[in-house]
């Protein structure tokens, strides 16, 4: 695709060198800048709305369009003097998936062009590889193929935050209308734990044990949206869910890594495998993490290029976990004691 490019940081490292960072984008993305949309789109379908300011607005060729899922629902929109990509980000939070109701979209570019997708979509993709975290080894004997597979750095930039899930509406929710013409309101819940989305990964991210007053984490909520009826654009069936599912994808986000991969693109369903930390060595008796291991999305992908290598820095998230982490402990007196005490 053309591409635009520009010159970041310079640094003069002698009096005949100087290093300089070459940054790449697609025209696209300085077009949406120089422009601003201000129109309306009366019964539309999300995913038409998607189309017309591509191929309208930004004048996007067919070729550079990859997929456009199609959306569920009619709706009126007016767009109030946005930028293209600023109004197709603000429009994707109201979107459906036509195939299973499920909210939450994301609109991207990756190598085969601009996409919008749902989350059931991408979580439905096979993994594209497999990835294990292992030290550097220098083994001779160890082929292309495996160092391609390997991992020998990684950062965990977050882990299932408790607290931050709870406040963003991981776990439960509540919705509060207000009808202005009757002067009424109306209260609507979400539980995660009654949803059927597609999940990354077998397991939700928490227990259902109940605190002291009863309560478990899907039944009590410090997230409350209020929202004018008038304006509720099936707000029943994507607002609460979207944030959900939303909150669940950030709760683990890990960086890493990867020899370069030029197949790579965002978008792409990655299993990662993370050995438990301890001091066994041999390949043939790890035990892996069922915390932390399991299938991620890529949401962030760079390419880089440097005088002797050729590394791929990734950014994945993951909602779910392959562990069960909803069962009861078994009663042991000494135990409860313990705890209790």
């Amino acid at each position: 695709f053309p591409v635009t490019i520009y010159i970041g940081e310079r640094k003069q490292v002698s009096r005949s060198n100087e290093v300089y960072t070459i940054n790449f984008c697609s025209e696209e993305l300085f077009l949406s800048e120089q422009i601003r949309i201000a129109k309306s789109f009366p019964n539309f379908q999300i995913s038409d709305i998607i189309k017309s300011i591509l191929t309208e607005d930004l004048q996007v060729e067919d070729y550079k369009i990859g997929i456009i899922e199609e959306t569920k629902g009619l709706y009126n929109f007016i767009v109030p003097n946005l930028k293209p990509f600023e109004a197709i980000n603000w429009i994707c939070s109201f979107a459906l998936s036509r195939a299973d109701l499920s909210p939450g979209f994301y609109f991207y570019e990756n190598i085969n062009g601009f996409n919008f997708k749902s989350m059931s979509s991408l979580y439905s993709n096979a993994p594209k590889k497999t990835i294990t975290y292992a030290p550097k080894n220098n083994d001779p004997r160890e082929s292309i193929a495996q160092k391609q597979d390997t991992l020998d750095e990684m950062e965990f930039k977050q882990v299932f935050d408790v607290l931050d899930s709870i406040n963003n509406g991981a776990y439960a929710s509540e919705l509060l209308k207000f009808d202005l013409l009757n002067r009424t309101t109306e209260y609507e819940q979400f539980g995660t734990t009654g949803s059927t989305f597609k999940m990354l990964n077998q397991y939700l991210p928490y227990n259902l044990a109940k605190n002291r007053l009863g309560n478990s984490l899907n039944q009590a909520s410090a997230y409350v949206r209020m929202f004018p009826k008038f304006q509720e654009n099936l707000m029943s069936k994507w607002l609460l869910a979207r944030a959900a599912r939303l909150s669940l994808l950030n709760s683990t986000k890990l960086h890493v890594d990867l020899p370069g991969d030029s197949s790579l693109s965002i978008g792409d369903v990655l299993t990662v495998r993370i050995p438990k930390p301890d001091s066994q060595t041999n390949p043939n008796n790890i035990k892996y993490d069922q915390m932390m291991s399991g299938n991620y999305l890529v949401t962030g992908l760079r390419h880089k290029i440097l005088d002797d290598k050729y590394f791929c820095h990734v950014q994945l998230y993951k909602d779910s976990t392959v562990m069960n982490l909803n069962y009861t402990p078994p009663f042991n007196s000494g135990w409860n004691l313990l705890v209790n005490s």
